[in-house]
């Protein structure tokens, strides 16, 4: 029986099969990030073909792969200001195109598990859009500091991390509409959440 189950990750490296009949396709790709400088980077499981997904003086984080395993999803930062928004590439090349433009930051994309829609943290709250950034939907809508969504594996529910004034983070979890919002347990520290099958 395959069990649900949460993780705290202090890492961004995800592995994936990628979708298409390719053996660079049959063996996945790995997505991080290295250095201060907070650049993506892509690799083969057993560290060839290296490739750099994003330059400097852009700085990019949290990567995502999109679960057919043709685009992953950054947060890069430009300009001045460095304001955090949310981009996506197709792997093997070198298409980029930003999904959000607005003067706050956003963070931490996740995408579903049927690749459809993205969800991310925004302003301290949880939101989700489509892949290419439209239909952008509220989830939370509350005073506490809201961050590190991912989805569950049947793309049903919704976890993440919420920082409350003089508590403890805690983890939470709500439907993918965002309703039925409860709270699961005080988190040991203000981590990313992670939802795997358990095999």
């Amino acid at each position: 029986m395959r069990l649900p189950a949460l993780a705290f990750l202090a890492v961004g490296t995800i592995v994936v099969p990628l979708a298409d009949a390719s053996s660079a396709a049959r063996i996945g790709v790995i997505v991080f990030t290295r250095g201060d400088a907070r650049l993506v980077y892509a690799m083969r499981p057993d560290g060839s073909r290296l490739r750099l997904l994003t330059r400097l003086p852009a700085k990019s984080d949290t990567p995502s792969i999109s679960p057919d395993g043709r685009w992953v999803a950054y947060v890069m930062a430009q300009g001045r200001e460095e304001r955090d928004d949310i981009f996506i590439r197709r792997l093997g090349t070198s298409s980029t195109r930003r999904v959000t433009d607005d003067v706050l930051n956003e963070g931490r994309p996740s995408w579903s598990p049927d690749g459809k829609r993205i969800v991310f943290f925004w302003s301290h709250e949880i939101w989700t859009m489509r892949g290419d950034g439209s239909h952008k939907l509220r989830l939370t809508r509350d005073s506490e500091l809201d961050s590190g969504p991912v989805w569950s594996p049947n793309g049903r529910k919704i976890a993440w991390t919420r920082q409350q004034e003089s508590l403890a983070p805690a983890v939470y979890v709500m439907n993918a509409d965002g309703s039925g919002r409860r709270r699961l347990r005080t988190a040991a520290l203000h981590g990313i959440v992670d939802w795997r099958i358990l095999r």
